[in-house]
């Protein structure tokens, strides 16, 4: 470890669950900063969706990852809204009300959403109701970062 080393504690579904990524920096200003791995996991409903039809939109990841954000196209935030994001069988919303998808929007400012690791191969699940007047198809990426080990 170089001269500075800082410890950052994210919080992952309480106090028992903690991982640490060390961050070293030398002396040399001009050395950038280590990266973090970041995955992206894509969903299609290959479809159009009918107005008022909810579907289920799955997607399994190929390497264990933390899920830190969801991400909408901005052109079709406003024709759905988005009822549940499932890691395994487990609901990540606290509670059962339907959230509008602008929330998620690619130009929204980063939530930092605490999710559950994604295992490899595991089924996340997005459930989303078009709320628009026409058919469109539903389009996201989940973004997180990759598990240390």
């Amino acid at each position: 470890m170089g001269p500075l080393t800082y410890v950052v504690y994210l919080v992952v579904r309480g106090a028992s669950k903690i991982r640490k990524i060390f961050y070293d920096f030398t002396d040399d200003p001009m050395k950038p900063a280590p990266r973090i791995p970041r995955l992206v996991l894509g969903f299609d409903s290959v479809a159009n969706m009918m107005p008022g039809q909810t579907s289920d939109i799955c997607s399994r990841p190929l390497a264990d990852f933390y899920c830190e954000r969801l991400v909408i196209p901005f052109d079709i935030v406003r024709y759905f809204q988005v009822d549940c994001v499932q890691i395994g069988t487990r609901n990540q919303f606290i509670n059962s009300y339907s959230l509008p998808a602008a929330l998620f929007s690619s130009e929204a400012a980063d939530p930092n959403l605490v999710m559950d690791m994604a295992r490899t191969g595991q089924t996340i699940k997005i459930r989303v109701t078009n709320i628009g007047e026409f058919s469109y198809r539903f389009r996201a990426a989940m973004v997180g970062t990759a598990k240390e080990d």
